[in-house]
């Protein structure tokens, strides 16, 4: 969240950023243009620089790290209420921390009948995905291999949400996901986006893209064996979801690591002028002698020449020895 003003903001305004930074699951950036200091707008939130101050304004950094505009408006107390407790954003965040592994958002387009053809397409498809998708642990009759330190409940399940037609809503989330939507797809288009884990839009699905097919392929993925990796690196955008995850989703304490903390060998003494590195864990640190590449390779060149000069010096003598006296060596 962003407030953009320039000078000393109004007292009704001032009660409102004091309100929202006193809000730990929000951050809050406060924008006086006219302070020696302050950075330009950058990005589409520079349309705020001409605007009538001061704005509230919703924003998220995009991959190139220029801030988007997602959403604008007064400083209120209404308007602040609305970010803080959106209908949308609240109730995927309720159902994944009851343990949905994908909440289903159906972001309604103006074609009727095309939303009932999608909604039927999305509703045959989630049911026979929970019929045939086994959770990892099912597949293998194995655990997995780190135990589940969340206290929500794994299990398979589906649901869907719908977001109305021309709503205020439908406007912030579809600006939510506008990087991930293809191009070519309108505010009339009825969009269907899976969201998981911590409020994550995994993929816009619009148009010709919404079948059975894909929904049944992005269920497999969403439920198969582990690939942090790979959803690390996958396309998507985090939603705005003002909510405590890491409270809801180990009853209000911090997770604890599942490794034991790292351990690293001494393998070469330094002088004793060397600061040491530090390897942090979540639990302890852990002070290891700092060593430099390069040292290894040099003593590692240096015991090569050696080895090399004995094996000609032994060569040598030895050729020396079987040569006939005052000859040439055989």
């Amino acid at each position: 969240l962003v407030v953009v003003h320039r000078g000393p903001l109004p007292p009704d305004a001032g009660r409102v950023l004091r309100h929202l930074q006193s809000q730990e699951v929000v951050e809050v950036i406060d924008l006086d243009l006219s302070a020696p200091d302050c950075p330009p707008l950058e990005g589409s939130l520079a349309l705020l620089t001409n605007a009538v101050l001061p704005r509230l304004a919703l924003a998220r950094l995009n991959f190139n790290d220029l801030p988007s505009l997602i959403w604008e408006g007064s400083v209120s107390p209404e308007n602040a209420s609305f970010l803080l407790n959106p209908a949308d954003g609240g109730e995927i965040a309720r159902r994944l921390l009851s343990g949905d592994a994908a909440v289903w958002v159906v972001c309604k387009g103006s074609d009727k009948n095309r939303i009932k053809e999608v909604t039927a397409i999305l509703t045959n498809a989630l049911q026979q995905a929970q019929k045939t998708i086994k959770l990892p642990d099912e597949q293998t009759q194995e655990p997995y291999d780190t135990p589940v330190a969340s206290s929500v409940p794994l299990k398979l399940s589906f649901s869907v949400l719908e977001i109305s037609y021309g709503t205020p809503e439908s406007a912030i989330f579809r600006s939510m996901v506008d990087p991930i939507t293809p191009d070519g797809v309108t505010k009339e288009d009825t969009l269907v986006v899976p969201v998981f884990g911590r409020g994550r839009a995994l993929h816009v699905f619009a148009k010709e893209a919404i079948t059975a097919e894909g929904v049944k392929e992005a269920c497999e993925f969403l439920c198969g064996p582990c690939s942090c990796e790979v959803k690390e690196m996958n396309p998507g955008v985090d939603l705005f979801c003002p909510v405590d995850w890491v409270s809801s989703l180990y009853d209000g304490a911090a997770p604890k690591p599942l490794l034991p903390p790292l351990v690293v060998p001494m393998a070469v003494s330094q002088p004793a002028t060397t600061p040491p590195a530090t390897v942090a864990t979540n639990d302890q640190k852990i002070a290891a002698t700092t060593v430099r590449p390069h040292d290894h390779v040099i003593r590692t060149s240096f015991l090569a020449a050696v080895l090399v000069g004995l094996v000609i010096i032994v060569f040598g003598t030895w050729r020396v020895l079987r040569s006939p006296k005052g000859g040439n060596p055989v």
